[in-house]
């Protein structure tokens, strides 16, 4: 802060001083080149009271001159002076010479006017200094305290100034001895130095450097070739007062600088602290310092000011710029190259474009910087490794004059895969020496320049930055070497090929879901993009519900929003989804989808293309299904005949269909190998297959749901063969196997008799659908009253429908009831067609009733017959007798489970009601 007030403090001593100077009227008489001093010594000390020395425009400067003697008699001769006052000068007056500046050149106009400016000398007589020291204070004209001037408003010069003053007085040189005295006249000129400055400092400041500053307002030098610069002053202020309305002029008269715009505006000291203009200066502007004139017009406290043109310094600095060729707007790039161009030399022509000589040049492509640009209202810039241009050689340059071309080879320059047509800058890394001589007031000899990224060495980027960077919105850097890579003759990389899920296709069918993927091999990504699907061109495809000899020749345009870039092991990737009809009559095979394709690259380059999508369509394929099934009775051998009823839901027809029955399960196998379905099944046809089952091992039951499917060989309506495998039809049959059946259906005895042994004949009829095999009877001992003897008896095979007779004895207790019917259960045990053995325990229980003997009354003896399913009275009675062992089953379900057990299994282990006999 205090260097700050200091350095303000002497701007305004200096503007100040250029105020006064400018202030002074010469019309008082001034004397141009007049001697400063006539008499040999100083008779006089003269001093401007009250002075400021720092005035600006528009301001009032108020003084008086303060004159004191220092006459000590040395002009007097005589060695007997009287009177005593031969010491005095007298007739003491000033009068004003004129305004000088500091070349004591005079000022025409000055740039300040006297509003009290007569030096007052005592009503024309002038002052008496009578003794050594003595003093008088002198004012304007006689009756003011002071004198004045005005700094003015317009044609202001600030710079130093000087008031010139001309001191008239007599001073005794001799006496006569009565009464006369000799006096000599002598002159004396003062200066009253002072300075003009001008209210916006601190630009008064003669012969001050201007500041070059980067577009982000980083001070930088000022290279030659700078284009559209800004060059200006900071730290602006107002010394006291507002300013508003601030225009700054700069004018360059020389031939190699140009300003853009010469006028530079502040709307006040608020808004800015600096001001600047744009300066372009010519490749060849020398390094140094450059003379530039400002003049500034404002208002000060609401007073509009003009001042006069002020020198300024511009300092250029060297600049050490090596230039590949110009591209015109890459209209001629310093190559062309295919997109997987194979390497090669690249030749191209460097220049010094800078204002000094460059020694000892080595060049290196800076490939790890290479920027991707398209050029068309705007610059874009893009580093990304994967865009590379191979080519690791640094060249030796050697030297180049000012101006001066030379070729430069650079070997092994190849482009990366993949690399993306378009227009690349590659900036260009060099170093080199120059000579400084002191041309920019810091000499240094040798000097290294350029950039390299390895160095570290900036001075390369300043000079870029400071020379080619001419507007904000044109920010790239160069030099660049700059190369055309054009696409390869099929264009960007992009592909489309249809989902493996959706590939295949049948003519005729209708609304049918088209995925397709859409493929960018390219390493860049495109923009708004538009799909448009042809379905004419051989398109087999149609707009759902669109007659085929309809004329649109294209669907609706699919958006989407961009697609992806590709990158180095990775491929960019879209999807579009619709649906369409397949022509009744699209060609069958491998056929192509025309689609074309547009869009955007990210630097706003059309993309037009059109690609291929491969379908393959099929013809109108049958599709089987098994609709209905059928089963035999299982035989004896375990085998099932299945009758499936086949029908055809698709919508084409099927030629000399085969087919095959396939288990999904195990345990159980087809025995038929492919079997003739039909000749020909039309669409909504059916025709029936019969094929056999049977199980594979005695776990398995062949009874039950069975599952498999069926597969289907054919040819189409365009005789192309089919093998459908396992895509064939699945189904479900259940075999309702008829197990063997036993019924007793006669029974022969006596009565039973107190005490006696009666034999009963059985005869049992196998009622199922399949032989019985060892068939083994077992009558279990059911009451406290009988005894079953042999109770277990072996019956042999029973077919199915056959009856056999077996016998068994019961022998009687010595009391029971008389009259009364007993029920015995039978039970069976066998093994049947799914060669499992049922025990007594899982077989059946069948039962018969046994009638006592009426001791009192007749001896008739009552033999109560269930007779077998062949006979319709034993089916009835049969019937009856089932549902009366239904009600019996409920009532003495709890007492026959007390039944004896001496002989056969535990009855209360089968799976049937066990029902004692019935007491009447």
């Amino acid at each position: 802060m205090e260097q700050r007030w200091l350095a303000i403090a002497a701007v305004l001593v200096m503007s100040l001083n250029a105020v006064l100077l400018l202030a002074v009227d010469n019309s008082e008489g001034a004397v141009p080149n007049a001697p400063s001093r006539a008499p040999p010594n100083d008779y006089l000390y003269f001093e401007a009271q009250s002075f400021d020395s720092d005035v600006y425009p528009t301001f009032v400067q108020d003084f008086y001159l303060y004159v004191s003697s220092m006459y000590s008699g040395e002009d007097y001769d005589d060695t007997d002076p009287t009177p005593g006052n031969y010491t005095a000068i007298s007739e003491l007056k000033y009068t004003f010479a004129g305004l000088y500046d500091d070349e004591m050149q005079l000022v025409n106009p000055a740039p300040i006017e006297w509003t009290k400016g007569t030096i007052s000398d005592n009503y024309g007589k002038g002052y008496t200094l009578d003794t050594y020291w003595s003093n008088v204070n002198l004012y304007a004209d006689d009756s003011s305290n002071s004198i004045s001037f005005r700094v003015k408003k317009d044609g202001i010069a600030p710079g130093d100034y000087i008031i010139r003053v001309r001191g008239e007085f007599k001073t005794m040189t001799g006496w006569d001895g009565v009464d006369q005295f000799e006096f000599k006249r002598s002159y004396e000129d003062e200066h009253i130095h002072f300075s003009v400055r001008s209210c916006l400092s601190p630009t008064d400041e003669v012969d001050r450097p201007l500041v070059s500053w980067s577009e982000d307002l980083n001070q930088r030098p000022f290279y030659a070739g700078s284009n559209y610069r800004m060059v200006g002053m900071n730290y602006l202020y107002s010394y006291y007062g507002t300013m508003t309305d601030i225009r700054a002029t700069l004018t360059i008269t020389e031939p190699v600088f140009h300003v853009d715009d010469g006028v530079a505006f502040l709307p006040d000291l608020n808004t800015n602290t600096f001001l600047y203009w744009r300066v372009t200066a010519a490749p060849n502007a020398a390094p140094g310092p450059h003379v530039v004139m400002t003049q500034f017009t404002y208002k000060f406290n609401g007073i509009m000011v003009n001042e006069t043109p002020v020198a300024h310094t511009l300092m250029v600095a060297h600049t050490p710029l090596l230039l590949p060729p110009e591209n015109n707007g890459m209209t001629t790039p310093a190559a062309v190259l295919e997109q997987k161009d194979t390497e090669g030399n690249l030749v191209v022509m460097f220049r010094n474009a800078g204002n000094v000589a460059l020694k000892n040049i080595r060049l290196r492509l800076d490939l790890q910087s290479s920027a991707y640009v398209k050029f068309k209202e705007f610059y874009y810039y893009e580093e990304n490794s994967a865009y590379k241009i191979q080519s690791q050689m640094i060249v030796e340059a050697g030297d180049l004059a000012i101006g001066q071309e030379k070729e430069v080879t650079f070997p092994a320059f190849k482009l990366q895969q993949y690399m993306p047509p378009g227009k690349y800058m590659i900036p260009v890394d060099y170093e080199c020496t120059y000579f400084d001589g002191g041309e920019t007031g810091n000499p240094s000899g040798n000097v290294v320049a350029g950039y390299w990224d390895e160095k570290g060495i900036n001075v390369h980027q300043d000079i870029l930055q400071e020379t080619w960077n001419p507007k904000p919105e044109d920010w790239q850097l160069i030099p660049f070497l700059y190369v055309m890579v054009e696409d390869d003759e099929m264009g960007p990389d992009i592909q489309m090929i249809s989902h493996s899920s959706y590939i295949s296709q049948t003519r005729g069918s209708t609304n049918r879901y088209m995925y397709f993927q859409i493929y960018n091999y390219e390493y860049y990504q495109f923009d708004r993009m538009t799909y448009t699907i042809h379905t004419d061109e051989g398109s087999p495809l149609l707009i759902p519900g669109s007659a085929e000899n309809s004329t649109t020749t294209t669907f609706p345009p699919i958006y989407r929003p961009n697609l992806p870039a590709g990158s180095p092991g990775n491929i960019g990737s879209d999807t579009i989804q619709f649906y369409a009809d397949i022509k009744d009559f699209a060609k069958v095979g491998a056929t192509l989808v025309p689609i074309d394709i547009s869009g955007f690259d990210q630097y706003m380059q059309p993309l037009e293309k059109r690609v291929y999508v491969e379908l393959y369509i099929m013809g109108r394929q049958p599709k089987f299904k098994v609709i209905s099934t059928s089963t035999s009775n299982v035989t004896d051998d375990g085998m099932v005949t299945v009758t499936a009823t086949v029908q055809n839901y698709g919508e084409g027809i099927g030629y000399n269909i085969t087919t095959q029955y396939f288990y999904s399960g195990s345990g159980y196998a087809c025995t038929d190998g492919r079997l003739p379905l039909t000749t020909e099944l039309r669409p909504g046809e059916k025709a029936t297959v019969v094929f056999h089952v049977r199980t594979l091992a005695q776990s398995y039951y062949i009874r039950g749901s069975h599952y498999g499917y069926l597969s289907f060989s054919y040819y189409d309506e365009t005789l192309n063969f089919y093998e459908m495998g396992s895509a064939s039809d699945y189904f479900y049959f259940y075999i309702y196997a008829v197990l063997p059946n036993m019924y007793i259906t006669d029974v022969r005895s006596g009565l039973l008799d107190w005490g006696k042994t009666t034999e009963v004949t059985v005869k049992v009829t196998n009622a199922g659908g399949t032989e019985a095999f060892d068939v083994m009877a077992y009558i279990p001992q059911n009451t406290n009253q009988f005894t079953i003897v042999d109770n277990e008896i072996e019956v042999g095979d029973i077919a199915a429908g056959q009856t056999k007779e077996f016998k068994f004895k019961v022998k009687a207790a010595s009391e029971f009831t008389d009259g009364t019917t007993y029920t015995f259960y039978i039970y069976f045990k066998y093994r049947n067609v799914e060669n499992r053995t049922l025990t007594y325990a899982e077989g059946e229980v069948e039962y018969l009733y046994l009638r006592t003997k009426e001791r009192i009354g007749d001896n008739q003896i009552q033999v109560i017959q269930e007779k077998g399913i062949d006979d319709g009275t034993g089916i009835l009675f049969m019937g009856i007798f089932v549902l009366i062992g239904m009600v019996i089953f409920t009532i003495v379900y709890s007492r026959v489970k007390k039944a004896p057990k001496e002989h056969g299994p535990d009855p209360s282990a089968h799976n049937k009601p066990k029902v004692r006999a019935w007491e009447e």
